[in-house]
Formats: structure tokens, C-alpha cells, sequence
């Protein structure tokens, strides 16, 4: 009876209960089908006939009701999760299949062996589309095969996603594969076997399942809430060296193997910070690491320890991106440069005219330290770092925040925040900034000029700039405003107008330059390519060519400006390789100007120069073959300047004797640091951007 009533309500049962095997389905068509004959036997009907098929199926409700009572009883789960399923495993196969293709990484970084798992992960892809067709006929055959496959796709997913050292990461493949991987696991928590346990036999399952995919390896790289979770939140931690992890809230690879590499080539070294300057580093200890939101930045804490005993506790950034080639990098690569002689810079060893003593620690306490650990592997930690008159408080901006430091008891204060430039008056009782204006109407933007009194704690502003760069001397604080210098006294009265400075506007405003004589008399600034000096009321103006290729459009002075020295270069282009290279620094007794210039380019090259009150360049030395130059500083005597180079991508500190004209290099093997010539101008602070200050003398040969 094909066509019956009754045919055709098991065929509408039939397909409700897909999800169970065929044998159950025959089962209870075989069973529905003998309730219809027993019922024609005992009222002696023709179970052929139309209206009696209608009053059992009446009898038995209708089709969906019976179907999901008997669903029920013979462990079926709901239809549409059923079909989500079916999808789940035939698209997630498919996934693997093309995961495995794009996983060429594996071949090339580890031969055959690598392309033997790329047939893997493809087979593995395969056999569970086939396991999904088989589960109809074969329910236990097909569900070892996919999740035999779910197992081989995440292990192949951790191999792509997270391979040794991450050499073979690829997030597209690793993305493919772990998703292929996921797709059909959930495709194999439908199977019957699974589905006809009872409601507390699947919920220790499912809490065993979800323990392990969230923090055991190599279940866990499959993609997990909680591994989702801290992808986006950040700050997942977990024990280096353990399978008790969320693998996939660690995208890119466990950084701890990389890290340990790093510290092992720094055993028996001596250095700046994390090392120690003057004794080794014995053994260390990786504790946990920490991953940063999105995955782009991890951390690993480790414990060092040093031959005298001592212990600390130091976090090492890393990063890992990209693929062919990889890059990998650790915040305490640059400790490992080799440090080799270069090219213009002596080696300041025992018995050269100018060497460093012994480096000794300052004592810091952990909030001041932390100021001083550079967010992004220490290349630029602190910007516009002074000294106060007394030796005894450093100033400096961090992050747009205008910050002190007392240095003996190592108390750190947040003074003001979005800082663009400070200056100190001689004692630092008073400290002025500038902060931004958001311009109105589409005009450019100002700066507000803003004093305070450190005694009180009062601060006013005095007016307003157009360059966020401001300068003091000893009478009060200097800054510009439409090509006019400006000057306000410490402590009262407003600013008052100077003069003009002839081409002083024809610059950019994050590139200008200007420093004042001690005595308040004369500056020097930035003018187009060119370096000029004058009196603070805009005479006596003298222009220095600096050699640089002249920009694209000639410089243009503003019609009412007095006449001055007639420009050899108009205003600077973004394409000049000179921009924000200059830094000047008078003399103590205003006597000279000493500039450092440097090309980012093959037009020119690291020089200083040394310039007279008038305007004359008495003396110019080539510092290094390439690199820029930190603001020179003038040591004891006038006899040397110190200054941070920065040659063939490295940093030193060096020193130039007038002289002779010489370059040494201060610095020593690890240390990678920045230096300040303390006030007493005989002693260097030192940092390296990873948390520590030190100090070493600066020994003259003349020195007793």
C-alpha cells in the first residue's frame, strides 16, 4: 500500500526521525505497521482500507506529535539541530580539506615530514565528509570517524597555529583547520550513542568536554568561549611548559621557548636593565605568561637571579607576526647586539682621554620604576627629559603626561596631562607647558601656555602659541606665536610681545626648534632647512646654511616682517630627510651654540656643530657614518659633549672632545641606553627604557 493514507503518515514519521539510525526507523515502521494489522484483525476490517487508516492515524494524532514522542523515547534529538549537525560535519570536512591545502608552511619548514601532515590534515577532511554519510548505515563506524578526525584536524590546527616556535604559523590554514576541527566534533555530539544516554550521563559529558577544549592541550586550541573571551578581553595567564592551558586564547605560539632562548644567550653577562651592571646573571626562572587583547602582544614573567644572590621579578614583551618570513620580537633583543666597533667612534677603554667609572643603581621605588619601562620595547620611553637645577628631580613627558621624579627618595609625581612642551625656571620652583587647542572652524591649531608655581600648586595661563615647543632662560618662559617670540617673567605678569623672528613661521609646528641663551638675550631657531640666531627683539638676525637640499617651494616671509637675512632654503617638506633632527643647546655662559644635525637619507650625515654668539661655525665634527642624534650636552670644563647616537640601527652614548675633534663611545656591551649629563656635569644617569636608573662619573684623563 505505496499510496495509502497510512504509507504516507510513516513517510512523514519517517523523515522526522532521520537522526536516529536506519534500524531503529525500521523498527518503528515495522511496529506502527503491526499496530495497523493488529487493529484491522480484532474489528475485522480490511486494514487496506482508506477510512480505517484514517481512524488509526486519528488514534495515533498526528505525525509531528507521534514522531517526537517517539524521538523521545529511543534517545533522538530535535530535527533542526539534527540537520545544523549534518551541515556542521559535511561543511567543517570540506573546511579541513582546504585548511590542509593552504597549510604549505608546514613543507617548508619541515620537509617531508611537513608535507606528510599536510596529506594527513587533507585525508582527515575527507574521512569526515564520509563519516557523515556514513553514520545513516553505519552510526558507530561514522561517528569514530569524525571524531577521529576532530581529533587529528585540532592537532593540526595546534601544528599550524601554534607550531614550534611558531615558525610554521599561518592564521588563515590554522584558522581553517581548528574551525574544521570544531565543526565536526559538534557533528559527532549528535550521534545516537551519545544522544540516547540519559539527561545527567550528557551533562558530565558536556562538562568534561567543555573542561577539556578550554584547558587542556591539545583540545583546547579548538576555538572555545573562553578562549574567545580572552582573545578580546586580554590578560589570559598561564604556567609556561604545561598542557594545563587555553590554547586558543595564546594565538601566534607559546612565547616561553622563545624567551628562554633569549635569556639563555644572556646567562654569565653583565649589562643594564633586567641585567645588572656589574654583576652576572646566574640562572632564571619563566613563571607565567600573559597574553594582550587580540593576540598581538604577549608577556612572559621570569625570575632572575644573579651571582651575588639577588632576585628580581621582570616582564618581557613579545611579538609575534607575519609569515615568510616570520618575525618574532622580545623586549630584550637588543641586549643581545653584538657590540662591535664602528666606523668614527673610539672605544673609550682605560687610559682614553674620557671613559665611565663604575655604574651604580639609583634607588627607585616600583611606581616611579614602572615609569620608566617602555610600553613598546624601549625604543622611545621618555621625550624631553630635564634636569632641575639641584640635581635632585628630573622632568620629563611620557605619554602626552607631564611627570617628576625625586631621585633620592624615588617618589614620582603626575604634574599634567596632554603636555606637548615644558620648561623649567633656574630653580624649578616654577614649570611651564603648552597644551592644545582644538582649532574652531577649520582653523589651525593653538597651544595654551600654562605656568605653575610648584610651592603652592597654583598654575595660570599666561597665553597663547601657535608651536607647541616653548624655551625658558633665566628671566622667564619664551614662546612663539605668528612668527613673534613672546616672554612671560616666572612667577607674575603676563607675557609680554619681543619681536619678530624673521622665517620663525615658515615651519611646521611639530618640527620647530628654539632655544634661548641663559642670559635671555639672544636665540636660536629653526628657519626653513636653515638654523638662525638673533636678539630676543628679532635683530642682529644671522642665517646658517646647514647643507641640506633645498625643499620644492621657495619660503615666503608675511609681508610686514622686518627684513633679515635672505633665506638659502624655503620652508621644509614632508620628503626632507632633515625633519626633526635638530636639537641645540647653549653653552652655560651663552658663549657658543652646540647643534646636532643628522640625514635619514644619503644627503648628509650626523654632525655637530659648534657656533658662536654671532653666528659663525667655529667647529664641525662628523659624529658617525649614519644614524640621528639626541640634544647634545655640554660636560665639566666645555671641554667635551655628550650625546645619544644612534648609528647602524643601534643606540650609544658618545663623547666629543673639541679638541681634538675625537668620538668616543661610553657605552658597553648590553647596556643599550640613553644618557644625561646630571648637573654637576660630571656624572651620567643612564637607562635603557626597562625599569632602572644608574649612574656613572664621566672620568677625564686630566682628572686626578
Amino acid at each position: 500500500m505505496p499510496d495509502s493514507p497510512f504509507a504516507r503518515y510513516l513517510r512523514q514519521i519517517d523523515s522526522r526521525l532521520r537522526m536516529l539510525p536506519l534500524a531503529q526507523r525500521e523498527l518503528i515502521r515495522r511496529e506502527l505497521t503491526a499496530h495497523l494489522e493488529d487493529a484491522a484483525t480484532e474489528q475485522q476490517v480490511d486494514p487496506a482500507d482508506t477510512a480505517f487508516q484514517a481512524a488509526v492515524i486519528r488514534q495515533l494524532g498526528p505525525a509531528p506529535k507521534l514522531a517526537a514522542n517517539l524521538g523521545a523515547v529511543h534517545g533522538a534529538i530535535p530535527l533542526l539541530w539534527w540537520w545544523m549537525a549534518q551541515f556542521a560535519g559535511a561543511f567543517g570536512g570540506g573546511l579541513g580539506i582546504f585548511g590542509g591545502m593552504f597549510a604549505v608552511g608546514l613543507s617548508q619548514d619541515f620537509g617531508l615530514a611537513g608535507l606528510l601532515a599536510i596529506v594527513l590534515l587533507i585525508c582527515a577532511g575527507a574521512l569526515g565528509v564520509h563519516g557523515v554519510a556514513l553514520r545513516e548505515h553505519q552510526p558507530t563506524r561514522g561517528y569514530t570517524i569524525v571524531v577521529g578526525c576532530g581529533l587529528v584536524l585540532t592537532a593540526g590546527g595546534a601544528l599550524i597555529w601554534h607550531g614550534p616556535l611558531a615558525h610554521s604559523f599561518d592564521l588563515l590554514a590554522g584558522a581553517m583547520v581548528l574551525l574544521s576541527g570544531s565543526l565536526m566534533l559538534l557533528s559527532a555530539t549528535t550521534h545516537p550513542v551519545i544522544a540516547r544516554r540519559r539527561r545527567a550521563h550528557k551533562a558530565l559529558l558536556a562538562t568534561v568536554a567543555l573542561a577539556l577544549v578550554s584547558f587542556v592541550a591539545p583540545f583546547s586550541y579548538l576555538p572555545n568561549p573562553l578562549g574567545m573571551y580572552y582573545l578580546v578581553r586580554g590578560g589570559y595567564r598561564f604556567q609556561p611548559n604545561t598542557w594545563l592551558m587555553n590554547g586558543f586564547a595564546t594565538i601566534g605560539t607559546n612565547p616561553a621557548p622563545l624567551v628562554a632562548a633569549r635569556l639563555d644567550q644572556l646567562i654569565g653577562q653583565t649589562g643594564l636593565d633586567p641585567l645588572d651592571a656589574n654583576v652576572s646573571l646566574q640562572s632564571y626562572t619563566l613563571q607565567q605568561v600573559i597574553t594582550d587583547a587580540g593576540g598581538g602582544m604577549n608577556y612572559v614573567d621570569a625570575k632572575l637571579q644573579y651571582a651575588n644572590g639577588r632576585t628580581q621579578r621582570y616582564r618581557i614583551p613579545i611579538t609575534q607576526f607575519g609569515w615568510q618570513p616570520r618575525v618574532e620580537i622580545t623586549g630584550i633583543d637588543r641586549l643581545l647586539t653584538e657590540h662591535r666597533a664602528l666606523p668614527g667612534l673610539v672605544p673609550a677603554q682605560y687610559g682614553a682621554p674620557v671613559r665611565l667609572g663604575r655604574a651604580t643603581r639609583l634607588p627607585l621605588d616600583s611606581a616611579a620604576q614602572q615609569l620608566f619601562v617602555d610600553d613598546v620595547f624601549a625604543d622611545a620611553p621618555l621625550q624631553q627629559l630635564e634636569w632641575a637645577g639641584n640635581g635632585r628631580q628630573l622632568f620629563f613627558i611620557k605619554a602626552a603626561a607631564l611627570w617628576s621624579v625625586d631621585i633620592r627618595s624615588g617618589y614620582a609625581q603626575r604634574i599634567a596631562e596632554g603636555v606637548h612642551g615644558f620648561a623649567l625656571s633656574a630653580d624649578a620652583q616654577s614649570i611651564a607647558w603648552t597644551q592644545s587647542i582644538p582649532p574652531q572652524g577649520g582653523g589651525a591649531w593653538q597651544y595654551r601656555v600654562i605656568v605653575r608655581d610648584q610651592h603652592s600648586g597654583t598654575q595660570r595661563a599666561i597665553g597663547e602659541a601657535d608651536r607647541p615647543i616653548i624655551a625658558s632662560a633665566a628671566d622667564g618662559v619664551y614662546f612663539l606665536h605668528d612668527s613673534v617670540l613672546w616672554r612671560a617673567a616666572w612667577g607674575t605678569g603676563p607675557a609680554e610681545q619681543l619681536g619678530q623672528l624673521p622665517d620663525a613661521g615658515a615651519l611646521y609646528a611639530d618640527d620647530v626648534v628654539l632655544a634661548l641663551a641663559p642670559d635671555g638675550q639672544r636665540v636660536a631657531y629653526r628657519c626653513g632647512s636653515d638654523l638662525c640666531l638673533a636678539d630676543t627683539n628679532g635683530k642682529n638676525a644671522v642665517r646658517i646654511a646647514l647643507g641640506f637640499e633645498a625643499p620644492a617651494q621657495p619660503g615666503v616671509s608675511p609681508p610686514d616682517a622686518p627684513r633679515g637675512p635672505q633665506p638659502t632654503a624655503g620652508p621644509a617638506d614632508f620628503a626632507q630627510p632633515h625633519l626633526a633632527t635638530l636639537h641645540l643647546t647653549w653653552r652655560a655662559d651663552g658663549a657658543q651654540l652646540a647643534m646636532t644635525s643628522a640625514a635619514t637619507d644619503t644627503r648628509g650625515v650626523p654632525e655637530l656643530r659648534i657656533v658662536s654668539r654671532a653666528g659663525v661655525v667655529v667647529q664641525q665634527i662628523q659624529v658617525a657614518t649614519d644614524g640621528s642624534l639626541e640634544a647634545p650636552q655640554w660636560a665639566a670644563d666645555n671641554r667635551l659633549l655628550v650625546l645619544t647616537a644612534y648609528p647602524a640601527n643601534g643606540r650609544r652614548i658618545v663623547a666629543v672632545e673639541l679638541a681634538s675633534s675625537a668620538v668616543f663611545d661610553l657605552s658597553q656591551p648590553h647596556w643599550d641606553a640613553f644618557a644625561s649629563l646630571m648637573p654637576d656635569t660630571r656624572t651620567l644617569l643612564l637607562w635603557n627604557g626597562r625599569g632602572g636608573f644608574w649612574q656613572a662619573p664621566l672620568l677625564e684623563a686630566h682628572t686626578p
